[in-house]
């Protein structure tokens, strides 16, 4: 059961001002900003929801159309809950905080929208009680994802 609204964040997981200009550079020639952004996303990681957790157990190792899917993945300055690049489609879980930061999952959304992603949303609660629905509107969604490697024009399938 998709959300209407689009996007997420835990809490904690608001969007980051833009980089200002003349920022530092930090280890391995990334931006010290960007660098604070991956150790952010590696915390999310170790400490997912209940809903991340059992959701992550389907979706990981390939397991649904042999998709990959990235959990707690870095998409510009925000951390997206589940992204499968060759598709450019997020998943985004939302508890009870979301339902008082529409505003700021609608920016999210339109911000992952014109980075070329799809976003579909689901509550931690349905994931929790109904996951086969869940799991079931992904695999539309994926299905119905343009191929990642399209043939060329007039090429035969």
């Amino acid at each position: 059961m998709p959300l209407s609204a689009e996007c997420h964040c835990h809490g904690e997981r608001q969007r980051l001002l833009p980089r200002p200009a003349g920022e530092r550079v930090g280890v391995r020639g990334m931006p010290e900003r960007d660098q604070q952004l991956t150790a952010f996303a590696r915390t999310l990681r170790r400490q997912q929801t209940d809903a991340e957790i059992a959701l992550w157990k389907k979706l990981r190792n390939r397991q649904l159309q042999s998709v990959k899917f990235r959990r707690q993945f870095v998409i510009g300055t925000y951390v997206a809950d589940f992204y499968a690049p060759e598709i450019g489609l997020v998943i985004e879980l939302d508890g009870s905080q979301h339902e008082e930061q529409i505003e700021a999952d609608s920016a999210r959304t339109a911000f992952f929208q014109r980075q070329g992603c799809r976003v579909v949303r689901f509550w931690d609660n349905d994931v929790l009680t109904n996951l086969e629905a869940v799991l079931e509107a992904i695999w539309l969604e994926v299905r119905n994802s343009p191929h990642p490697n399209p043939l060329p024009s007039g090429a035969r399938e």
